[in-house]
C-alpha cells in the first residue's frame, strides 16, 4: 500500500539524513 510506502519512507528519512 502506498500509505505503508510512505510510512516506511519517513522512518528511513528519520534514520538517514539523505
Amino acid at each position: 500500500e502506498l500509505e505503508a510506502f510512505r510510512l516506511w519512507i519517513s522512518i528511513l528519512n528519520a534514520g538517514r539524513p539523505w
